[in-house]
């Protein structure tokens, strides 16, 4: 249950980018144009010798930022897209991916996952949802909806069969079952209610925490929405 994610396919080079070597920033019809010997570019607005507002930046491997900067940093709204495919679209704090947004990357040569939701340190951290595309069918899948930690799921949340059944719901802690969680077969009919480490059943709910559980959940899982909003 854990992701399959590449942790440091956040952020390429050349972060905090500074411009004081440069005496006189090139002007071409109100707008900056810079190049470095590594093949980077710069197209878009400055000020004060740093990339301060809307501009789109390509790296040296032809990934491409294009969002706003300050002092530059790329912080506010801004497009990350990488020469492999991978994609983010949402929210910069200081150079790194924080705040809401949809990251896509792939994960087969006939799929890709999609993540909606908070990030924080350019990771997954928060409430999310987590989607299976099929690239030849054009399906989507939903997979996980809940909290996440560092990647992972940690937290409430709901996974689900490829059918669109539940297949778990409750605690999770490090992509595992931990906690109380309620266990479903492929049809919808729950198999059983039970107390879980790491992943492993260790003893039956009473039907009080059962009934609780499930009113915890209903609270907690705020979108169950089992389509996509964004166009990736």
């Amino acid at each position: 249950m854990s992701l399959m994610y590449r942790n440091n396919a956040i952020l390429p080079g050349n972060q905090n980018i500074k411009l004081k070597e440069i005496k006189k920033l090139p002007i071409e019809n109100n707008e900056c144009i810079i190049t470095w010997k590594d093949g980077s570019e710069y197209i878009g607005e400055c000020k004060n010798k740093e990339l301060n507002g809307y501009g789109v930046y390509t790296f040296p491997d032809k990934s491409v930022y294009s969002g706003f900067w300050k002092h530059s940093c790329k912080h506010g709204l801004g497009t990350l897209r990488y020469n492999d495919g991978t994609s983010y679209k949402g929210t910069f704090i200081n150079d790194m991916i924080s705040g809401d947004g949809v990251l896509s990357y792939d994960i087969t040569d006939e799929g890709k996952q999609i993540y909606i939701g908070e990030f924080r340190n350019g990771l997954m951290n928060g409430y999310g949802k987590l989607y299976y595309h099929n690239k030849t069918t054009g399906e989507y899948e939903l997979e996980y909806i809940g909290y996440f930690k560092n990647n992972t799921f940690n937290g409430i949340g709901m996974c689900f069969h490829k059918n669109g059944n539940k297949f778990y719901e409750g605690h999770f802690a490090k992509g595992k079952p931990c906690g109380e969680g309620i266990l479903y077969d492929e049809e919808g009919e729950k198999r059983e209610a039970s107390y879980y480490i790491s992943g492993e059943q260790q003893k039956d709910l009473s039907q009080t925490r059962h009934f609780k559980l499930i009113d915890k959940l209903q609270k907690k899982i705020k979108f169950p929405m089992y389509h996509i909003h964004h166009n990736i």
